[in-house]
């Protein structure tokens, strides 16, 4: 079978520590063939430091790279680019991964969405955390256990002192730039957003206070969502908290049993009888979870015409 011939638009944090790992993850069934960055030497210059071999073309431009024999594109860059850059490469009949969150407004996104079914294309966004343990363990104990019952509430904390272009990604100002539409919810919320609907299906109503505490863009947002099915949700995030590191936390309760998942532990499940551990295995793409698994996703796809997991 050919490999998965990707193009690489975007060449940050992201591409290095996700995006570029997963496709080498993936050994012969994928390869990076072109990268473009908007800032000349930064695609080569990563190329080098991941040790991609063969080596990509570095193209000039994003029309260049679009123009190539690619298979798919990987849009890993900020968020106000993602619906122009979706659009591009799928009027150049490319397979699209694209990062979170896939646009800046519903008419955006409805609009990606079109055109790749009138193209016959795969569109698939990067929504990494339906791929982590914890979560897809979960989603089984609701959708085909039984563990947890009728699902009744879920709580998700996230807290850091400092936003990711301060911590994660030092100098990635779009971050906490409204002319790029970063914030904290389009970097984090959306991404409980859209594990919850997952879990517990349509939403029915959302409340928020979002604050601007440090920057320029929303970085304190506390929400409570209703779902038709009567389950609720709380979600606290900041990226203001004066708190040492950052502080991870999901609660999920239901008719029959709860599960605590706090700052990478195990899950711990609550039950009417009892009181236990669970172990975190992976369950999606042959051990593979996180951005490898959804790009593992992605590539069957595309390659192998694999029914897609997750429809918008």
């Amino acid at each position: 079978m050919a490999a998965l011939k990707i193009g690489l638009i975007g060449c940050g944090k992201i591409a290095e520590c996700n995006h570029i790992p997963s496709v080498l993850s993936l050994g012969k069934k994928a390869r990076i063939v072109a990268m473009y960055d908007i800032v000349r030497g930064k695609a080569q210059a990563l190329a080098e430091k991941m040790k991609l071999d063969p080596a990509p073309v570095f193209c000039k431009s994003q029309k260049e790279l679009l123009a190539m024999d690619l298979d798919a594109v990987i849009i890993a860059t900020p968020n106000s680019c993602h619906h122009p850059q979706t659009i591009a490469a799928l009027e150049a009949g490319k397979h699209v991964l694209v990062e979170k969150p896939m646009s800046t407004t519903t008419a955006e996104a409805d609009e990606m969405i079109d055109l790749a079914e009138k193209k016959g294309l795969v569109l698939q966004v990067n929504q990494s955390w339906r791929y982590m343990a914890p979560y897809v363990m979960m989603q089984d104990m609701i959708a085909n256990k039984g563990i947890i019952g009728k699902p009744l509430h879920a709580r998700c904390l996230r807290t850091t002192d400092d936003s990711p272009d301060q911590i994660w990604s030092p100098g990635a100002d779009w971050f906490v730039q409204k002319k790029y539409h970063g914030s904290l919810i389009g970097d984090i919320a959306v991404h409980m957003a859209d594990l919850l609907q997952w879990f517990f299906g349509p939403v029915k109503s959302v409340q928020a206070q979002n604050t601007n505490l440090k920057h320029e863009v929303v970085d304190n947002t506390v929400s409570l969502f209703r779902f038709e099915n009567g389950a609720t949700l709380q979600l606290e995030f900041s990226w203001a908290s004066n708190i040492e590191g950052e502080c991870k936390f999901f609660e999920l309760r239901g008719t029959k049993s709860g599960t605590v998942w706090k700052n990478g532990s195990r899950l711990r499940i609550n039950t009417e009888d009892e009181m236990g551990l669970l172990d975190l295995e992976p369950h999606y793409g042959g051990g593979k979870q996180n951005h490898a698994g959804n790009l593992a996703h992605f590539a069957d796809v595309v390659l192998n015409g694999v029914e897609p997991m997750f429809v918008p």
